[in-house]
């Protein structure tokens, strides 16, 4: 959905692995507006859609067919177990999602630190001017806080696993 009249956040996340079940990956801050704008622009080159539902009945649809009763063909059909799109044009296609993956690949790496105190810093002003006067006076939220403790807390499992392995050589 496109919001052109309002301020909107985007960001794309692209998770790269797992470890010690702690998701890492990258985030990037999107230009929700050029976005829509490039992808309006150039993503609108589906020609069919070819639905499998849970019955195992293939049907296929126009694009437009499909999104605009998705609800209703659900309806008539069951539920939607696999979606194939068909490209009018594979190859302008591939280009387009190569030139997304150039745009981001060439994004200029920040600060995670430094952004999340900036938002932290906007949310507390934002809500120090909505908040009754006799509220003003609290403290914002601390990130460096639950980062150390954070810290603290591998730093510990680490002492941990040393010590059980000094042990275990004993």
């Amino acid at each position: 959905m496109f919001y052109k009249n309002q301020d909107v956040l985007a960001y794309s996340v692209e998770i790269k692995e797992m470890q010690d079940n702690v998701i890492k990956g990258n985030i990037y801050e999107i230009d929700y507006l050029s976005q829509c704008l490039f992808r309006q622009k150039n993503c609108s080159l589906l020609e069919n859609i070819t639905v499998t539902f849970e019955n195992g009945n293939k049907q296929v649809f126009s694009s437009e067919e499909y999104f605009q009763n998705v609800e209703q063909l659900q309806q008539k059909y069951g539920q939607i177990k696999e979606i194939h799109y068909e490209s009018k044009q594979e190859l302008q296609t591939k280009r387009v999602l190569e030139t997304l993956q150039q745009q981001k690949e060439t994004t200029q790496r920040g600060n995670i630190k430094q952004y999340i105190q900036r938002l932290e810093n906007k949310n507390v002003n934002i809500e120090k001017e909505t908040v009754s006067p006799s509220f003003q006076n609290i403290k914002k939220p601390s990130i460096k806080k639950q980062l150390q403790q954070n810290t603290q807390k591998k730093e510990k499992k680490e002492t941990q696993k040393n010590n059980i392995k000094k042990e275990e050589v004993r």
